[in-house]
C-alpha cells in the first residue's frame, strides 16, 4: 500500500509512505536522491531505522546509513516490565465512542451514509 501526502509542513514537497509485505515502511519526500526504511526485524530481531542514499550503487557501504536500532528483546523486556501500568494508565485514558454523539456531529467510520430513523425503525421492526 501506498500513501502520499502534500502538506505545507514540507514546503511544497511529496512524502510518499509504502507499506511492503515484508512488513518494512518506506518513507520518501519528493523524488530526492535518498529514502528512510523501518524494518521491524522479522529475519534480524533488531528493529532498525536506516537511510539509503539512491546516488550510491548498490553494495557500496556508504549506500545505507543506519540511523537507530533496537534489538526486539530489549523492546519485550520493557514493555513487560511496565506492561501492566502501561495498559492501566491507557485504559484510563479510552473514551468508548458513543453513537448517539457521532451521529449528531455528523461522524462516521467509513464510506457510508447512516440514517438514523431507518436504522431504528429496523430494529424495531426486526423485534417481532
Amino acid at each position: 500500500m501506498e500513501l502520499r501526502f502534500q502538506d505545507p509542513a514540507f514546503h511544497n514537497m511529496e512524502l510518499t509512505l509504502r507499506f511492503l509485505p515484508s512488513g518494512k515502511v518506506v518513507a520518501k519526500v519528493d523524488n530526492g536522491r535518498s529514502h528512510y526504511t523501518l524494518q521491524p526485524g522479522t529475519a534480524t530481531r533488531v528493529i532498525d531505522l536506516h537511510k539509503t542514499d539512491e546516488s550510491y550503487p548498490e553494495g557500496d557501504p556508504a549506500r545505507y546509513e543506519r540511523l537507530w536500532a533496537l534489538p526486539q528483546g530489549i523492546l519485550i523486556e520493557r514493555l513487560t516490565v511496565a506492561g501492566q501500568s502501561l495498559l492501566r494508565d491507557f485504559l484510563m485514558l479510552w473514551r468508548p465512542l458513543r453513537i448517539g454523539w457521532m451521529i449528531r456531529r455528523g461522524l462516521a467510520v467509513g464510506d457510508f451514509e447512516f440514517d438514523l430513523e431507518a436504522e431504528m425503525a429496523a430494529q424495531v421492526g426486526g423485534a417481532d
